[in-house]
């Protein structure tokens, strides 16, 4: 398909496998954004569903489709479409995701707004497949101003934002996503610490639209402890990077947390060198938290008690 040979100001961007159920309605809403000035680029991985096959049924010049001529993973696909890319500005969607029409025209007035908002968020809506409405998750970042470092890494630590759906620069986009190849397949969330931890990134949020999110099995978030486990050496190597105390506290908090979260799953299965060894590094990395403390003399004292406690939570939540 023929590009046009003057960009458009943003590039809607999609890493693409095995959606053949979601990934029209995908693409379709960003193609009916109120903003025409776009592009949407979408990276099949070598689905073997019939993706490919959809995609190629949509009939409109602003769409651009790539084929993995082999599965190379999500990681390195989502890094093919940010490299195909060619707007000012871009937006990460997920591929069984979509967005309200006016999506792109609110954030990007935000952004217009406060030129210091590097990056700008919106609310997630998490829906079910069939359409039942299950959550609704908003930024804790300003409106009206680029939030600091400190509130950045607050908020993605508070896990209610994340890559998928922010508006920032291509350029940023491309220059910070490389850096996330070992955190695999929360390479989103990441992203995010990453730029908190430069300090010199300002952030937002747009609260007069949200982000469709679609709730379903088969994502990567529904694996729960993996996801946990990711996260928390993604927040590892991202803790030494973080230069200011306000930042660092944030991270580290976060860190000790998914070392309590994981330890108690180690409890569940009986590996108490394991649970320890996780809650005395959550001790080292925030001791001001009492959480950890508490487990950790937990562990040594009543594991039995620990144990039970931990698969009562399981069971429950």
């Amino acid at each position: 398909m023929p590009v046009a040979s003057t960009p458009p100001r943003v590039s809607l961007l999609i890493a693409s496998y095995n959606r053949a159920r979601f990934i029209r309605r995908a693409v379709e809403s960003c193609l009916q954004q109120s903003v025409q000035d776009l592009e949407v680029v979408v990276s099949d991985d070598h689905s073997r569903d019939g993706t490919a096959d959809i995609l190629r049924q949509i009939p409109d010049p602003r769409l651009r489709i790539h084929t993995q001529p082999a599965n190379t993973g999500c990681w390195e696909n989502w890094a093919t479409v940010i490299r195909l890319a060619r707007g000012q500005l871009s937006v990460c969607l997920g591929d069984d995701d979509h967005l309200p029409p006016d999506y792109l025209e609110r954030l990007l007035a935000t952004r217009e707004s406060h030129p210091g908002m590097d990056i700008v968020f919106s609310p997630t809506t998490s829906f079910t497949a069939e359409g039942q409405q299950v959550r609704h998750l908003v930024p804790d970042l300003p409106t009206d101003r680029a939030a600091s470092p400190a509130e950045l890494m607050y908020g993605i630590c508070a896990q209610n934002m994340s890559l998928p759906g922010a508006l920032l620069s291509t350029e940023l986009l491309a220059s910070v996503w490389p850096e996330t190849k070992p955190d695999d397949i929360v390479a989103d969330v990441g992203f995010v610490m990453r730029l908190a931890a430069r300090e010199n990134v300002g952030a937002g949020t747009c609260n007069d639209t949200a982000y469709l999110k679609t709730v379903h099995s088969e994502q990567i978030s529904e694996r729960g402890v993996a996801v946990a486990e990711e996260l928390f050496h993604t927040s590892s190597r991202i803790l030494p990077t973080c230069r200011s105390f306000p930042v660092r506290r944030h991270a580290a908090r976060f860190n000790a947390m998914l070392a309590v979260l994981l330890a108690r799953h180690h409890a569940a299965h009986r590996d108490l060198h394991r649970c320890r060894a996780l809650l005395r590094h959550a001790t080292s990395v925030a001791p001001w938290v009492l959480a950890p403390w508490s487990q950790l003399v937990q562990a040594y004292l009543t594991p039995g008690r620990l144990r039970r406690s931990t698969r009562t939570t399981s069971a429950t939540a």
